[in-house]
């Protein structure tokens, strides 16, 4: 899972860096600016993260069709800039698919029955991840060392809450 999750992120990486490196030409679409003045436009270029053009379809494809550059129609579609989240858990992602999921549990009993029958497949390996959530559970307790210990003695367990 781990090799699976490294070959992921390398061609993510790799793919993201040769799109990168080219210059692109959008055109024929409804492309929104984001700019109160001009918020809609047929085409825009793009190089190495910068934008070069933004303006009619005419204009870019007089100024920018070469062979240097990547055209694509977009056939009327609208294009939208970018939505980043800067506040990802990238990481942590990867890792929740590795370790246990504690989410489901809605009591300290169903908590530690999820717990226990990973633990039993998983004998003397960490017990990683979990993102439980004790609010939604019927008493809301925080789970404790105390309450665990007796069925994880043969495994660390280093678990967290959801958020």
């Amino acid at each position: 899972m781990k090799k699976q999750l490294l070959i992921l992120c390398t061609l993510i990486i790799t793919q993201s860096i040769s799109l990168k490196a080219q210059k692109i030409c959008f055109y024929n679409g409804k492309i929104y600016t984001v700019d109160a003045r001009s918020s809609i436009a047929e085409a825009v270029v793009v190089e190495n993260g910068r934008i070069l053009f933004v303006g009619s379809t005419p204009e870019a494809r007089a100024a920018w069709s070469d062979s240097r550059t990547k055209m694509v129609n977009l056939e009327g579609k609208l294009m939208l800039p970018g939505f980043i989240d800067n506040h990802t858990h990238f990481a942590d992602g990867g890792m929740y698919l590795s370790g246990i999921d504690l989410r489901s549990a809605k009591s300290t009993i169903e908590f530690k029955t999820i717990l226990k029958k990973y633990a039993d497949s998983h004998k003397s390996e960490w017990i990683k991840s979990g993102n439980w959530d004790h609010e939604s559970w019927e008493v809301k307790d925080l789970p404790t060392k105390e309450m665990i210990d007796d069925i994880t003695k043969d495994s660390p367990v280093f678990i967290d809450r959801f958020d």
